[in-house]
């Protein structure tokens, strides 16, 4: 039995994503310490993309505000510590880096502790904060500097030494002065990751950012992007983009499946493709799987194949949980390819998983027997 294709379905309010073969889940942006700019008595901040309006804002401890006009901002009185999380839908709208806009936002942003007195919640300061989700214990300064490095390796952005992009607000900066290169930048690389945020797309640093714009024909990102004029950026470029990564139920997945496989006890990646049709997600490998290996499976000595993917967010909130259930199933079939003819053996395997999240934590419960 040498192919393997498997669909996730959307049977609730919840897409369990879970595999018939041994299953490795990453949640970009769960998780992790940060926060926003407090005094002893109150935290105050920003959200910016263009600024986000009627958009609820978040803290580790479970308060919530609502940003407010005309620039996104929000207050938690008492103050709060840690990291600060915008949540998009319902009201939550961009006004545009003109201010004139009125566009539903419906991504997830993030925060971490600010360091010079104005807290500000960005598409900049969410890829600070990924960093600090995924290596507990770092500090700000230490993410800050490997955004930076990556802004200039991928997207060729030189930052100003000593520009923290936890607490910068690009639209502000740019709009005190049209004619700064870099705030223009980094005000279109802000705008190009948010919008891909709000349409759901995984993009969870830059360089996700770079390989999205990558595979969807963005070629020139200097003259696409970081020359753009900021406020048609969105509608001439992005726009395509963020219909176009995998999308299904309520959560996200990136476009990179990766299908671990074991060839002589020795780990074979290989990339597999996805659709998405109907609320359900199916992927087929591209290479047959390794005979050998899955006889041993049955035996136990061998190593059983893993498929890892990433969450772009989870769906819910504490005081909200969403709940649900979904169909997962598993086709091996002999020979070359997908297409079962005459003589090839195959095994199908189908069962229902129950889940919930709260926004922070995905739990999934495997049917009993």
């Amino acid at each position: 039995m040498r192919q393997l294709g498997f669909q996730f379905k959307n049977s609730g309010t919840l897409l369990a994503l879970a595999g018939a073969v041994a299953l490795v889940v990453g949640t970009a942006a769960c998780g992790g310490g940060g926060g926003s700019s407090s005094s002893s008595t109150s935290t105050t901040g920003n959200a910016v993309d263009g600024y986000l309006i009627g958009c609820t804002v978040r803290s580790d401890d479970g308060k919530t505000t609502v940003t407010v006009a005309p620039k996104g901002s929000y207050t938690f009185t008492p103050a709060v510590t840690g990291k600060v999380t915008l949540v998009g839908g319902g009201t939550c709208v961009d006004k545009g880096a003109d201010g004139n806009g009125n566009t539903a936002f419906n991504g997830v942003l993030t925060a971490p502790a600010s360091s010079t007195g104005s807290g500000v919640i960005s598409p900049l300061s969410t890829m600070v904060q990924n960093i600090i989700d995924k290596n507990p214990g770092m500090t700000v300064a230490t993410a800050n500097s490997q955004v930076i490095t990556a802004l200039q390796n991928q997207l060729g952005v030189t930052v100003t030494a000593g520009t923290d992009l936890s607490s910068y607000d690009p639209l502000a900066t740019y709009n005190s002065s049209t004619t700064n290169t870099l705030a223009k930048q980094l005000l279109n690389v802000s705008q190009t990751i948010g919008t891909l945020v709000s349409s759901q797309s995984a993009v969870t640093s830059i360089e996700s950012l770079k390989t999205t714009l990558t595979n969807n024909g963005v070629a020139d990102i200097t003259t696409t992007i970081l020359n753009a004029a900021p406020t048609t950026l969105v509608a001439n470029t992005v726009s395509t983009i963020a219909t176009s990564s995998a999308k299904s139920g309520a959560f996200i997945v990136q476009p990179t499946i990766t299908l671990t496989d074991y060839v002589s006890s020795v780990a074979t990646p290989q990339t597999i493709a996805q659709t998405v049709a109907s609320g359900t997600l199916t992927a087929n490998v591209a290479t047959a799987l390794n005979a050998t290996n899955l006889s041993n499976v049955g035996k136990g000595t061998g190593t059983a194949p893993t498929i890892n993917f990433t969450l772009a967010a989870l769906p819910g909130t504490t005081a909200a949980p969403v709940n649900g259930t979904a169909a997962v199933s598993a086709l091996l079939v002999d020979g070359a390819d997908l297409t079962r003819t005459a003589g090839e053996r195959y095994l199908m395997a189908e069962t229902t998983y129950n889940g919930s999240s709260d926004g922070t934590t995905l739990t999934l419960t495997a049917p009993a027997g």
